[in-house]
C-alpha cells in the first residue's frame, strides 16, 4: 500500500509517494509540538463540554501561552507564535475583560 503526500521534496520524482516504513520516519521526524506533550502543531483538536464549564477561559489561556511563550498548565510552549480565537459567544467587553485578566495572572503586563 502507497501512501500519496503532496507536495513532499523528499519523495522520488516530487511524486510524493511513501511505503509505510518511510511515511512513519516522515512523519516521525516533522513532529513538533505546540504544547509540549499534549497538543501537536498544525492539527485539529477538538474541546466539547456543556456550558459553563470554562471551555473559553481554558482556550483563552492556551491562546496566551502560545502567543506569549509561557508555559500552559506547567507545560512549556516550544514555538511562540501568533494565535487567531474565533469567539462567538462572548461580548467583546466579557473578551476583553478574560484576555486581560489570563494575562495578568500570567505574569504578562498586557495580553500578548
Amino acid at each position: 500500500m502507497s501512501v500519496v503526500q503532496f507536495p513532499s521534496p523528499a519523495a522520488p520524482a516530487g511524486l510524493g509517494l511513501f511505503d509505510y516504513d518511510r511515511l512513519k520516519k516522515a512523519a516521525v521526524n516533522r513532529r513538533q509540538w505546540l504544547v509540549q506533550d499534549l497538543l501537536f502543531e498544525q492539527s485539529i483538536n477538538v474541546l466539547v463540554g456543556n456550558s459553563n464549564l470554562g471551555k473559553t477561559p481554558l482556550m483563552v489561556a492556551l491562546g496566551v501561552a502560545v502567543a506569549s511563550g509561557t508555559p500552559f498548565l506547567g507545560r512549556e510552549i516550544p514555538s511562540p507564535g501568533p494565535v487567531f480565537y474565533f469567539d462567538a459567544e462572548s461580548g467583546i467587553w466579557q473578551f476583553t475583560e478574560l484576555l486581560e485578566a489570563i494575562s495578568r495572572h500570567a505574569g504578562l503586563s498586557a495580553p500578548p
